[in-house]
């Protein structure tokens, strides 16, 4: 096979992937796991990437690049597994001879408790974007909204599509894989007046118009990328004063604490989450020692 750019083998990688019926979620998280990736060493020929090119560039994704805040455990596995799949497959390909990627190990990383953004953050967080009149502003509303009162993952909200939303039944579809179809989840009605909000607004912004997607970006024809959400999080975290060290994610751990705190049922929250498995939901909500052990007194009188 000739000599290939990483940005030209990431498109052909990222195709496949796509072919294989791959959710829209994963094919945008490894989309721009690897163009974080390419900034850090460049477009270079994919044969010239050693392991030391690498090394480097994981120290440095380990610090937090393109921010300040040194990456989770978690969040650095995530990057390590999708350079090692990356890699892999050009091997398997052709494109490479020699796997640069072999020997870069996932770390042991301790499932940490993931940081909630509060209801009193949350009131802060929309009260400073309602001073914003500009459709970016209401965008930006309407997608943390989404995140804080729906618990749906990052890079499903920026999937959505118009399209998806079903207002009669405070629900919205979301495509899983060609493979495996998808799913409706619902919303409360707080989601449902600010969405229609938006969308009101959306209608008279003349570029949305030619918008199939509910949060596009800069470029009408795509939907909001992962990275430039995180962007706005930081802008709007920073004037509304909010704690340096939440992240988009934190919406989705507030989500789970508020649902669990009304419910007192793991099992539902779990559900409504989306997880697999129950233990997942150990890194969004604290089973309290107090609260166990009032549990054990009722069970055994």
């Amino acid at each position: 096979m000739k000599k290939q750019k990483i940005s030209s083998a990431s498109r052909d990688f990222l195709h496949s992937l796509k072919g294989s019926g791959r959710a829209i979620s994963t094919l945008e998280s490894y989309a721009g796991k690897l163009a974080l990736l390419e900034e850090l060493i460049g477009n270079l020929n994919i044969r010239q990437v050693s392991d030391r090119i690498l090394a480097q560039a994981i120290i440095r994704l380990e610090k937090g690049y393109p921010q300040t805040i040194p990456r989770s455990g978690p969040s650095m596995n995530q990057i390590r597994s999708v350079i090692k799949t990356f890699f892999s497959w050009a091997l398997s390909t052709g494109r490479i001879s020699r796997n640069p990627a072999i020997d870069l190990r996932l770390a042991k990383t301790e499932n940490r408790p993931i940081p909630a953004i509060s209801e009193e953050e949350l009131a802060r967080l929309f009260n400073t974007i309602k001073k914003d009149i500009s459709f970016v502003a209401r965008r930006d509303e309407a997608l943390f909204a989404f995140y804080a009162f729906s618990g749906v993952r990052r890079n499903e909200a920026l999937s959505l599509r118009i399209d998806d939303l079903d207002f009669p039944k405070n629900r919205v579809w979301f495509c899983k894989t060609k493979t495996t179809g998808g799913e409706y989840k619902s919303f409360p009605n707080k989601l449902r007046k600010i969405l229609k909000q938006y969308l009101i607004q959306s209608a008279t912004r003349k570029a949305s118009l030619h918008s199939p997607f509910l949060f596009p970006g800069r470029d009408p024809s795509r939907s909001l990328s992962s990275r430039e959400a995180q962007m706005r999080f930081d802008y709007w975290k920073k004037a509304a004063g909010l704690r340096q060290n939440l992240t988009l994610h934190s919406f989705r751990s507030g989500f789970a604490t508020r649902l669990y705190r009304a419910t007192k049922d793991p099992v539902l929250v779990s559900n409504a989450m989306g997880h697999k498995n129950l233990s997942s939901i150990h890194r969004y909500i604290s089973m309290k020692e107090d609260s166990i052990r009032s549990a054990m007194e009722k069970a055994f009188r």
